[in-house]
């Protein structure tokens, strides 16, 4: 089943699709980063949701931190608020806004280059 196969497994799906992004807003990669990361948060945030309701294997919190710090804060707050999953636990906002403030500060400075 899909819930026992490792993260780095279900991860290529993610990869092909930054790549197919990539080609389709003209290799702005970084774009194509934060669009795929966005959609794949959410979609690994809804799969934690409905783990907890089934009683399954859980995503790890280190995990779902880590998708929001590499570009997927779009994704998580998004999945927060539909799914209402995480809402309780203040360092997932703590870790949201800072990523979203260190994407905004990269894409600044790499604009203004």
């Amino acid at each position: 089943m899909l819930k026992n196969l490792p993260l780095a497994l279900t991860a290529l799906p993610g990869l092909a699709t930054g790549y197919v992004v990539a080609f389709v807003l003209g290799r702005d990669y970084y774009a194509a980063w934060l669009a795929t990361l966005t959609v794949w948060t959410f979609l690994t945030y809804g799969w934690d949701k409905l783990a907890a309701i089934r009683k399954w294997w859980r995503t790890p919190e280190g995990t779902l931190h880590a998708l929001a710090v590499a570009g997927g804060f779009i994704g998580a707050t998004l999945a927060r608020t539909i799914f209402r999953h995480k809402t309780q636990k203040p360092i997932f906002t703590v870790i949201i806004i800072t990523a979203a403030l260190i994407h905004a500060t990269a894409s600044w400075f790499s604009w203004i280059r």
